[in-house]
């Protein structure tokens, strides 16, 4: 039950080592950045309230003596802080990263629900049609519950740890029950759209997974928008589908994805 609230609440992007990494080199950098702009702007605003004791006198009035230097300072410092701590994150993140031969991005057992969008294209019975259930994303939909013309699934775009110039390898396990008809495939993207758009899918032509599943991968070039968009992408039929293990690696060369 602990683990189950925790895992929902921390995000996979601070279990990540590569990422604390970051974040601690990140902060340490922001914190002398800051303090150095910190210093200098103490000395302006103090040489200011010399050179212009009249306007400080009344600037001082106007705030009833409540505002002093060292706190106007701080909150300066503050946004400061805040404004540059995530693109010097991503900076070294992306650093490190580059560097690491395989390192998982991304991991969902579907224990919780991490923030999927179920049944993306519409449905008529969206708490049946597409549901986390027993550890397992589950899809169980005729071709008539899901109306832009039978196809529908659940995505979840992936921002953190996603680079342009790295490969990156999606996995997942998927399988079906007996004499099931629904059909599945893996679909990724980057965020984008007009000529910047770019997608792979895997297969080319949707499946029927067996009963006792099978792992697909699939390699994602990322050359636009730093970030992926995940499907799992269905056709309504009879019986379900379950999906488990969603992970994503990035990778420093392409491998040939496996086969159905």
């Amino acid at each position: 039950m602990i683990i189950d609230i925790l895992k929902k609440i921390i995000p996979f992007e601070l279990k990540r080592g590569t990422s604390i990494v970051s974040i601690i080199i990140a902060l340490i950098i922001t914190g002398i950045l800051t303090k150095l702009v910190d210093f200098i702007l103490s000395l302006i605003i103090k040489g200011l309230l010399k050179l212009l004791p009249s306007i400080s006198e009344k600037l001082l009035y106007i705030l009833q003596y409540e505002i002093k230097i060292n706190i106007l300072v701080l909150i300066i410092g503050i946004v400061l802080f805040i404004i540059i701590l995530f693109p010097i994150y991503r900076k070294v993140d992306k650093f490190i990263l580059k560097k690491k031969k395989r390192e998982l991005i991304f991991d969902d057992d579907f224990l919780t629900d991490m923030g999927w969008t179920k049944n993306y294209w519409g449905s008529t019975n969206k708490s049946k049609t597409n549901r986390i259930e027993n550890s397992y994303m589950i899809f169980e939909a005729t071709q008539n519950e899901w109306p832009e013309k039978g196809y529908s699934g659940a995505y979840y775009d992936i921002t953190n740890g996603i680079f342009n110039g790295n490969v990156y390898e999606v996995s997942c396990f998927v399988k079906s029950d007996n004499k099931s008809t629904m059909e599945f495939q893996l679909w990724l993207h980057n965020i984008r759209s007009g000529p910047d758009y770019y997608e792979v899918k895997y297969p080319d032509n949707l499946f029927i997974p067996t009963a006792k599943g099978i792992e697909i991968k699939l390699n994602f070039n990322a050359i636009s928008s730093n970030a992926m968009r995940i499907h799992l992408h269905c056709k309504g039929g009879i019986g379900r589908i379950l999906v488990d293990y969603v992970k994503v690696h990035k990778i420093q060369t392409y491998e040939t994805p496996q086969t159905v």
